[in-house]
């Protein structure tokens, strides 16, 4: 739930700290105990930033996109890059399955098809820094 949905419905600012600490902490570090080490914290950094990014845009972008191209639309290319993100994230890696995981597949192909493998890796890179900003605020709030 957006955080903005939660405070619309007049949830106060603990208890949507709470809520942020249980889903993004949680998420982010895989545990729920206190905020992990400054060393620990650069090196999900540097995993979810530089390596990631590096690590799945050029199968799923570099490799999968320019075949699939000339057999499908771009818009139909972005579906199936989108689809094959939320696959591997859910099979592979274990995620749960999420609508956000197709989301960013998505994007990350449209980012790719207009910018490169340079574009993606920067929105992809750029989202997983969110990612990791949230979850990190979440374990050092209140």
């Amino acid at each position: 739930v957006p955080l903005a949905t939660l405070a619309s419905r007049g949830m106060p600012f603990e208890d949507i700290m709470e809520h942020v600490r249980r889903h993004e902490y949680r998420y982010t570090y895989g545990r729920l105990e206190p905020p992990p080490a400054a060393w620990n914290i650069a090196v999900e950094f540097i995993k979810g930033v530089v390596l990631a990014p590096l690590a799945e845009e050029v199968p799923y972008r570099a490799l999968f996109i320019p075949v699939a191209l000339s057999r499908l639309s771009r818009g139909n290319v972005a579906i199936a890059s989108g689809l094959v993100f939320l696959l591997v994230h859910w099979l592979a890696y274990g995620a749960q399955p999420h609508p956000a995981y197709f989301l960013s597949g998505w994007v990350f192909a449209w980012a790719f098809m207009f910018a490169g493998l340079p574009g993606a890796l920067m929105v992809h890179g750029g989202e997983n820094f969110g990612v990791l900003v949230l979850g990190t605020f979440a374990a050092f709030a209140l």
